[in-house]
């Protein structure tokens, strides 16, 4: 019974936060439409391992988001599970359960105006903040073409 309240609950929540993208602490802006995908990556190239991670793209009318959905799930399964007092056997169940991301950054492009941030976590208390320019590359089209894939293709530089 209390695995089906904490189910239910994390479903509340979990609604309740996806229509915004968030900052840590505040709501900065509403979705238009949030993109869920597979993120596939390789992470030591001589051992050719390969990770699939279930990732986020949410983009508002003035700033836009990716963070791994893999992460917010767990972290919002855990949270709600420690707001219970859940037993540690239950929490690690979940974090199986949910799966642990790869993923620990999360971008944000045009927050603030004119900026990309990053945020990411090192550890359990290292956290960093890296905001940069954001750049707009400028694009010259030249005359030679290609077909990748069936996609016709104009060289640029």
């Amino acid at each position: 019974m209390k695995q089906i309240l904490t189910l239910l609950l994390c479903l509340l929540i979990s609604l309740r936060v996806w229509g915004t993208v968030v900052a840590p602490s505040d709501s900065i802006d509403k979705a238009l439409f949030n993109v869920r995908y597979e993120m596939k990556s390789v992470n030591d190239t001589l051992k050719r391992r390969h990770h699939k991670e279930t990732t986020m793209l949410q983009v508002g009318k003035h700033c836009s988001k990716f963070f791994s959905y893999t992460k917010f799930r767990t972290d919002s399964v855990l949270a709600i599970d420690k707001a219970n007092n859940a037993s540690l056997d239950v929490m690690l169940m979940h974090r199986r359960q949910y799966g642990t991301s790869q993923v620990s950054y999360q971008i944000f492009k045009r927050y603030p105006t004119g900026k990309t941030t990053t945020l990411d976590k090192f550890g359990t208390t290292v956290r960093v903040r890296v905001e940069e320019d954001s750049e707009r590359p400028v694009w010259t089209l030249q005359a030679d073409t290609a077909t990748v894939m069936t996609y016709a293709c104009i060289l640029s530089e």
